[in-house]
């Protein structure tokens, strides 16, 4: 069972670094703190909350409730981890002024416009024994990176950036500062260097391998190399041996015949899904067990796996492994790559952890349930997968609920957590009751027992006036939107976009009440 162990070291690391935010920031400053490891973020709220400061996140390794409104909070951590829907509230809290210091992990230094007025750098070095030196966390390029945060144009003249040194001297950085800036291998290079087998590997390196592969036959006759060279991923990636191994397992399973792309390698270039991934989810169709589990391969732009481990107290590992979860890992030879995740947050068994407020991010799967309705709907007649289990598959995955409860996700406003909400009160009051996409919100309310809902959400929260005031919310959302179909539109009209046989003006423009009746889906 695994167990997650704070270090004496940590927990002094975490106190000098808020002595040293309290000692060199000042009161109206926006602050962003850089940390190189997610644990001491996590850490850092701990004990700032123990310190009796705010922390604006919600879903945390440990759990907060305050029974009042707070309008500034003190501390955040933005991380890859992050709920979609508590990053957008952090970065906006940060924007406003709302949140007066961030911490973050070295993402937020690409791609997010979030600039402050002080930008402090928690470094270190370890020595690398496969390259013989030390190096440095975060490297030169990502400080680069996190400096550029500090300063507000048009706002503040002067950005203020600190870099905080730890187990590591000025010696030692000042003379791997130049190492580091010169070298110019890529980590996905270095990656592929240390390539693993095609089975336990198909969503990783050779995922990417062998999609480039394909490609290579595809756009240039079959000159790989010809072909990698012209790659920024793959420019200086020489290993023949491996990519002939690749090669080898192309034409093995029917990607490439007689030197071309077979009709099987085409639908992957032209749906994106990589060799490998497609073969895995080839396996598993035969496998009786849950559909969840048997797309997983197919949502290949997302790694899931140990996305809920910085969540898990050591208690909450026994509901992680609880036996029926178990129970439907096991026909599938208890993959590793994300799959036991991904079934419990369908199952709805995040509700039972209760610092989970919204599913993390690499759960938000959003943009990938379109694509993946897009694929199924190709191979729905190899496959015998019908409209009802495209839809129910899509709105399961995107609101995390089991198959015969997910068109409950689609009432806007409900999310993850109030949904299986309402899906546990129905199963405690013993109501025979199945959702379809053709039913309306009306439908859940003249089923639900309030007071079961209330029973339901008392387990989540302690405090009296919080749970009256998630009771109130969610009773709101469903009476406001009674006449709604139970049927998420983007979904919807998405699918109806794949479909030859609907226009595309009617996709786009039909009342949604007019636009189901084009699919074969269940009224119950």
């Amino acid at each position: 069972m695994p167990v997650q162990v704070r270090l004496p070291r940590l927990e002094k690391l975490v106190k000098v670094l808020l002595e040293k935010y309290k000692e060199l920031s000042k009161d109206d400053e926006s602050v962003i703190i850089f940390v190189y490891k997610k644990e001491i973020g996590w850490e850092f709220l701990k004990y700032a909350h123990l310190q009796g400061y705010t922390i604006i996140n919600r879903t945390l390794p440990f759990n907060i409730e305050y029974n009042q409104d707070i309008e500034t909070y003190d501390f955040g951590f933005h991380n890859s981890d992050i709920p979609y829907e508590e990053k957008e509230e952090i970065e906006r809290a940060f924007r406003e002024g709302r949140l007066k210091c961030l911490i973050a992990t070295q993402t937020l230094a690409y791609g997010v416009n979030l600039p402050a007025d002080r930008v402090i750098i928690l470094l270190t070095s370890f020595y690398d024994r496969q390259k013989g030196k030390i190096r440095t966390i975060p490297s030169v390029t990502d400080v680069i990176q996190m400096e550029g945060r500090a300063g507000r144009f048009g706002i503040k003249e002067i950005g203020y950036v600190n870099i905080l040194r730890y187990r590591t001297s000025e010696r030692t950085y000042n003379k791997v500062y130049d190492e580091t800036f010169s070298n110019s291998n890529t980590e996905l290079y270095e990656n592929l260097m240390n390539f693993r087998g095609l089975d336990s590997d198909y969503l990783g390196e050779s995922a990417i391998l062998s999609s480039f592969i394909l490609s290579a036959y595809k756009f240039s006759d079959g000159d790989i190399m010809g072909f990698l060279n012209k790659t920024y991923s793959f420019r200086n990636f020489n290993d023949k041996k491996r990519i002939y191994k690749v090669l080898d397992f192309l034409v093995q399973k029917g990607y490439i015949n007689d030197n071309k792309v077979s009709e099987k390698g085409e639908f992957c270039l032209s749906t994106g899904i990589p060799p490998t991934a497609y073969e895995e989810f080839l396996r598993r169709v035969n496998v009786n067990g849950s559909l969840f589990i048997k797309i997983r391969p197919l949502i290949y732009t997302k790694r899931i796996k140990d996305c809920l481990k910085p969540f898990l107290s050591e208690s909450d590992y026994y509901k992680f492994y609880d036996r029926e979860v178990i129970k439907l890992l096991k026909p599938f030879d208890f993959p590793e790559d994300g799959s036991h995740e991904l079934i419990f947050y369908t199952m709805g068994k995040l509700f039972e952890i209760r610092n989970i407020h919204n599913p993390p991010y690499e759960l938000y799967l959003n943009t990938e349930v379109l694509h993946l309705s897009k694929v199924l709907l190709k191979i729905s007649d190899y496959f015998f997968i019908s409209d009802e289990d495209i839809f129910r598959i899509a709105h399961g995955l995107k609101y995390g609920l089991d198959y015969e409860f997910a068109p409950i996700g689609s009432i806007e406003g409900i999310g993850h957590i109030r949904a299986n909400a309402i899906k546990i009160s129905i199963l405690m009051s013993n109501k025979k009751f199945e959702f379809g996409f053709r039913n309306r919100v009306s439908d859940v309310l003249d089923i639900i027992e309030t007071s079961a809902l209330r029973d339901v959400i008392s387990t989540r929260y302690i405090h009296k006036e919080n749970i009256d005031k998630e009771f109130k919310n969610i009773m709101n959302i469903l009476e406001k939107q009674s006449s709604k179909l139970l049927v998420d539109e983007k979904i919807l009209r998405s699918i109806a976009l794949f479909l030859r046989d609907i226009k595309k003006e009617d996709a786009l423009r039909l009342p949604i009440d007019e636009l189901i009746l084009r699919f074969n889906l269940s009224f119950y």
